[in-house]
């Protein structure tokens, strides 16, 4: 058989194309359309003009209630799945792909975002689809550097992915010759391009997916594909042609998709905005994404492959064989033998339409309750009787009873019969759904319930939560990170380094095999927080009894491990994040001990040399030590009796002084007094004379 021609293979997918928007773009694509106005409160269509519009948002508050549940089981911790090995051969694998996927799903992807959307998309229309593909697009960074000598332009000028687009020549100062022997310095501006692969985790809104009519999976699918826009430049940074992206149009069908319309209806804009009065550079054009088996090669049997077209003729722009579709979808009510299921919002948007038009005829009754028509005579004065005031007067002619000139219409209040009909409504969407209003926290009486009774009404009402929950972990996600896992082992050429546990790891899948036998356990509970909680601490107090009773963890009842699974149990149900960083694991501690290689003799005797020549040194040093000690002892005796004689001498100095001072006052008062005698013997010699 002869090989397909490109021709043919146009052919064939303009016809699934065309094929799948009309399935798309039918009842499906209304019914989608349909639940977005419901969630975003648009009008019905049937309002009457001067009568209340008001609409209920039934299918918000039941999505948006459902929604933290779910983010807390699928994004609050650093695992949304967990690879285990069922053979001791895939356990240190089954580890390093755990943590390194789960980085590639939250840190290198924005995970949060994507799983939010993701989820959102299936509660509110019917499936959520994600593209899970390596991305082997090139960067390109323009940068300028200045002072680059002769040596450092040649190496950049033979760098192949480094191109040199500006350089200026600059004289350098004698004290800088030493740097440019020849003198010169370079300012340069480089453009550089690197091409990068890593693994792309992005959400596709429902109506720009298309697969095959009739499907039930995308893995059975003969035909799926992403119908996207890109701009020029997108274009042309993959590779393609510009004579050929310049001929493709602007303007595409899909522009008109009724589920885009109603996307952004609430915020009075249109989806597509003119591209002509834009950078051409920046012009958007429709591509289509398509996976499709064919037997192209013409050997009879159809393989998987991927081909990208674009514009109203279907242009071929890529065409090559691939081993799988990078897409995931899941939904949160299953329908059997079918791909499309039901939405959460299929659930409520009929209780929703009938509480809306319950409000609003309570409301325009109420305003007829408040604002009744009156029957009059000619007796009353129409002006007064118009001027609706409080407090306002109504004159009436003549001097009969003014009952006579005026009689109410009253009209009938509807709230006995509107308000049951509301709590009635609200009891049928508890029902489908599960989301009570004791879960929202709404019920002001639930305190004067008992306990039990409030967990028994949240037990029912998370069963089908965690029903919902169960289905989005066995079709969605582990189907998603097993994507992850394959791309990672079959693109990844080098070792990655990447942060784990608050330190730098090289992880390389290359050694890991793809097909290797795990299985995925997405951490799911059951009951309350708090009840998960009590629950795990309660069976860690029974492995304490146990322990307490054989004597030990080595068994026979419970071990070291078993004891760690409990503990880690307890935490995650705790709302910690990471077990790892407050309970060591005794497996890795088993590990160690048991990769610890047998001593070496030669390395024993040469220990054993070494603590003889060891014991020896610190022997002399204890004795040098001594010596030490009982030479500045004996200094330090030196020095006191220096100081005592020191002391003694300045004592005897200072005495001997106190001596010469008490001699010298006696010897000053001996002469005062001699003195003082011969002055009055003068004195009585003076007298005798008179």
């Amino acid at each position: 058989m002869a090989k397909m021609t490109e021709s043919t293979l146009q052919s064939i997918i303009k016809g699934e194309i065309q094929s799948s928007s009309s399935f798309l773009g039918g009842e499906v694509s209304d019914q989608r359309r349909k639940a977005m106005e419901y969630y975003l409160g648009e009008p019905f269509g049937n309002e009457v003009e001067d009568r209340s519009q008001v609409v209920s948002t039934d299918v918000q508050d039941t999505i948006e209630s459902i929604m933290p549940d779910f983010m807390e089981i699928f994004a609050s911790g650093e695992e949304a799945v967990r690879f285990e090995p069922v053979g001791q051969e895939d356990e240190q694998a089954a580890k390093q792909a755990t943590e390194y996927v789960n980085h590639i799903w939250f840190k290198a992807n924005n995970g949060f975002e994507v799983t939010h959307d993701w989820i959102k998309d299936a509660l509110l229309q019917k499936n959520g689809i994600i593209k899970v593909y390596w991305d082997e697009a090139e960067e390109t960074k323009r940068e300028t550097i200045s002072n680059v000598n002769l040596a450092a332009l040649i190496e950049l000028e033979n760098d192949a992915s480094i191109e040199i687009i500006e350089q200026t020549a600059i004289e350098v100062t004698p004290d800088l010759m030493q740097f440019a022997p020849d003198g010169l310095l370079w300012d340069i501006t480089i453009k550089q391009t690197k091409k990068r692969g890593r693994c792309r985790v992005v959400s596709i809104p429902p109506e720009e997916f298309l697969t095959s009519r009739r499907s039930t999976s995308l893995d059975e699918a003969v035909f799926t594909c992403h119908k996207v826009k890109r701009t020029v430049t997108e274009l042309l940074e993959l590779g393609y042609q510009k004579k050929i992206i310049d001929s493709l149009p602007s303007h595409d069908e899909q522009m008109y998709n009724e589920e885009r319309v109603a996307r952004y209806s609430a915020d009075e804009e249109w989806p597509e905005q003119h591209t002509e009065t834009r950078d051409p550079s920046m012009r958007e054009v429709w591509i289509y994404e398509c996976y499709l088996k064919v037997d192209f090669d013409g050997d009879g049997l159809g393989e998987m492959r991927a081909v990208t077209v674009a514009g109203s003729g279907y242009k071929i722009l890529e065409n090559e064989p691939v081993d799988d579709h990078p897409f995931v979808d899941m939904t949160p009510i299953r329908m059997p033998h079918k791909w499309t299921g039901r939405s959460v919002a299929d659930l409520v948007m009929d209780i929703q339409k009938i509480k809306s038009t319950v409000w609003r005829q309570l409301l325009d009754n109420i305003y007829g309750v408040n604002n009744n028509r009156y029957v009059v005579n000619e007796r009353v004065n129409l002006d007064d009787m118009l001027t609706n005031r409080p407090g306002g007067l109504v004159r009436v002619e003549g001097g009969l009873d003014p009952s006579s000139a005026v009689m109410p219409l009253t009209t009938q209040s509807l709230g006995s019969y509107a308000y049951p009909l509301i709590e009635y409504c609200d009891t049928v969407r508890e029902t489908r759904t599960g989301i009570t209003r004791y879960s929202q926290g709404l019920d002001a009486s639930s305190l004067n319930k008992t306990a039990t009774g409030i967990n028994q009404i949240l037990g029912r009402a998370q069963q089908r939560m965690l029903l919902i929950a169960r289905v989005f972990a066995e079709t969605g996600f582990k189907r998603a990170f097993k994507k992850v896992l394959r791309l990672v082992i079959t693109h990844q050429d080098m070792p990655d380094i990447v942060r784990l546990r608050n330190e730098w790891v090289p992880i390389d899948p290359r050694a890991w095999n793809a097909e290797m036998d795990m299985t995925i356990t997405v951490g799911l509970g059951h009951g309350t927080r708090e009840q998960q909680v009590a629950l795990a601490q309660r069976l860690i107090e029974m492995q304490v009894r146990a322990i307490e009773l054989q004597g030990g963890v080595k068994g026979p009842i419970v071990d070291a491990n078993m004891v760690h699974a409990a503990l880690r149990k307890w935490t995650l149900a705790a709302g910690l994040k990471d077990p790892d960083i407050y309970w060591l694991d005794p497996k890795q501690a088993q590990q160690q001990q048991q990769e610890e290689p047998p001593p070496d003799p030669r390395l024993v005797e040469a220990q054993g040399k070494m603590q003889l020549e060891q014991a020896k040194f610190q022997g002399d040093m204890q004795i040098e030590q001594a010596k030490l000690e009982q030479e500045m002892k004996i200094e330090q005796a030196k020095l006191e009796q220096q100081h005592a004689l020191k002391v003694e001498e300045m004592k005897l100095d200072h005495q001997y002084k106190m001596e010469q001072l008490s001699l010298k006052r006696e010897e000053v008062a001996m002469i005062a007094t001699v003195k003082d005698a011969e002055a009055q013997a003068r004195l009585a010699s003076a007298n005798s004379a008179d």
